[in-house]
């Protein structure tokens, strides 16, 4: 009888322990930690990802307009033409698109800024979403191009802050660039491209 009662008692025993387990199996995952990008931020590099070169038209070359071809992988041309593109959004003089900043508002709002001609455009919005597994990886953007007055719907994904919080990386999908150097952006001059992008904070 005693040893009834014991292997009662055991069975008992593993019958909790397990319930317990499962029970810590079972308990929900910790909701992943928001990034809070807001701030101002200033293309550091933009590499191009593409699987053919890119091409544009009529860029000035010395004297002469060239096809300029930019070849999967660049960074020198990509970076040129990819902070050209934002800092003409603000910027007059091209000689001040070094100090182009973009920022991005606590209340979604996203801002292309030229210090030295002290003009702020307010250029669309931005939001920090989810990927598939749940986690915040990716940016939205919908950005106002041209005059054409359709906002360009632009993805960051593998977006990732710097432990410091002065950097972030990400791949942007449906970059808009030209394909005509000389013509405005708009709906007949427009390519879209896939670029891994670098931005530091300005201070």
């Amino acid at each position: 009888m005693k040893n009834v009662f014991k292997l009662s008692t055991l069975l008992l025993v593993f019958f909790i322990f397990g319930q317990v387990a499962c029970n810590k199996g079972t308990d929900p995952a910790p909701e992943p930690e928001k990034p809070d990008p807001t701030g101002k931020w200033a293309l550091k590099s933009a590499t191009l990802v593409e699987p053919d070169t890119l091409y544009i038209q009529n860029f000035p070359m010395d004297t002469m307009l060239i096809t300029l071809p930019i070849p999967a992988g660049d960074t020198e041309l990509t970076t040129m033409l990819v902070g050209g593109a934002l800092a003409g959004a603000a910027c007059q003089d091209p000689t001040n698109y070094s100090q182009f900043n973009l920022e991005l508002t606590a209340d979604g709002k996203l801002l292309f800024n030229c210090p030295p001609e002290s003009i702020t455009e307010e250029s669309g919005t931005w939001s920090v979403i989810k990927d598939a597994d749940g986690n915040y990886t990716i940016i939205n953007l919908s950005v106002n191009v041209g005059d054409s007055g359709i906002p360009v719907q632009i993805t960051v994904e593998n977006f990732k802050m710097a432990a410091d919080g002065k950097s972030f990386t990400g791949t942007a999908k449906g970059y808009p660039m030209v394909k005509d150097f000389i013509t405005p952006i708009g709906p007949d001059n427009i390519q879209f491209l896939t670029s891994d992008l670098e931005f530091v904070a300005v201070q």
